[in-house]
């Protein structure tokens, strides 16, 4: 959704800093140089502001609060540059529930904000904080966001703007003694993040068995999975890698009414990752879905193994491999 709506509200053209799998998907100093001087080259005046994920969609993983301030100094650097930090899933990390279903973990223990970072100066770093109730409460159909501004000018502009799109005052209130209530509150949040581990666990538990590699989260909903492998196995393959992974998304659909957003979508510098959503249904839902993905898989492999060999078996066992790989 940056992409639409960076263009369309605010005229700004996106600039990608894609992060290195081999240091573990960390933000750093060194990456967003490269890709400010990239741009500066590029189009003949500097960036404007950094628009970052924390906890990061569709990765999972949470940003170390070393290498945050890290981030925030580099930002400090530049001149009349803007940090936004969008944390629409700050209460959804399941860093101690996954670990205890013995789940493993990738990136910070815990998450931090920005705010508490800066000890709520935002002002002095030109720092915003946006976060909402659609992704952490699954209220989505609210339309109700926040907008912490470190800046007055930008509180002003987006209050002239809400003018246009306002929250209801029924959907204010409600929302008002939701956050109030501190009890159910922090009961909620408990019950949540269990739920998020357990499907999470379910999910993982399926690619293993599939010998599937993926990147293992501990925040959010979502868990990215690399399915490149299977990119070979698809008859009638487009000799276009892009294409092969647009039609084994379309495959997943027809034949088993899955959906899972391809990586194309998400900027994914190799074909074949996708993204799965563990929390958009109940978790008996997720087993007869993840089912279908192994029958879709297990098929596949059995097809192409006795169109190459004949004398292959019918079906081929999985095998198992490690549990994550690079992301693109």
């Amino acid at each position: 959704a940056f992409d639409n709506d960076l263009r369309a509200f605010a005229g700004a053209t996106p600039e990608l800093v894609r992060l290195d799998a081999a240091d573990g998907y960390r933000l750093t100093p060194e990456l967003l140089e490269a890709a400010y001087c990239r741009v500066t080259q590029a189009r003949g005046k500097p960036p404007r502001a950094l628009l970052l994920t924390n906890p990061h969609n569709p990765l999972g993983l949470i940003a170390t609060e070393d290498d945050l301030r890290a981030v925030v100094a580099w930002c400090d650097s530049k001149p009349r540059f803007d940090i936004v930090s969008d944390e629409i899933y700050a209460l959804s990390c399941f860093t101690a529930e996954k670990r205890a279903l013995g789940g493993r973990v990738a990136g910070a223990e815990t998450f931090v904000s920005l705010g508490a970072i800066l000890d709520g100066k935002l002002a002095e770093h030109r720092a915003h904080i946006v976060w909402g109730v659609s992704k952490d409460f699954g209220v989505s159909g609210f339309r109700l966001g926040v907008v912490w501004a470190g800046d007055p000018r930008v509180a002003a502009a987006m209050r002239a703007a809400a003018l246009f799109s306002p929250v209801s005052a029924p959907t204010a209130a409600l929302v008002a003694d939701l956050l109030a209530d501190f009890g159910w509150l922090n009961a909620y949040i408990e019950r949540n993040q269990h739920a998020l581990a357990t499907s999470c666990r379910c999910v993982e538990d399926a690619l293993d068995a599939l010998g599937l590699p993926y990147v293992p989260p501990n925040a959010g909903m979502f868990l990215l999975v690399d399915l490149s492998s299977l990119l070979p196995l698809l008859r009638d393959r487009p000799a276009d890698d892009w294409l092969a992974e647009a039609t084994l998304f379309q495959d997943l659909i027809d034949k088993h009414h899955l959906i899972l957003t391809p990586g194309n979508a998400q900027h994914a510098a190799t074909p074949g990752w996708f993204r799965i959503c563990f929390a958009f249904v109940p978790i008996d839902t997720l087993k007869i879905a993840l089912d279908r993905l192994a029958t879709y898989v297990t098929d596949l492999r059995a097809s192409h193994a006795a169109a190459t060999d004949p004398t292959a078996s019918e079906h081929q066992p999985a095998t198992p491999a490690a549990a994550s790989t690079s992301l693109p």
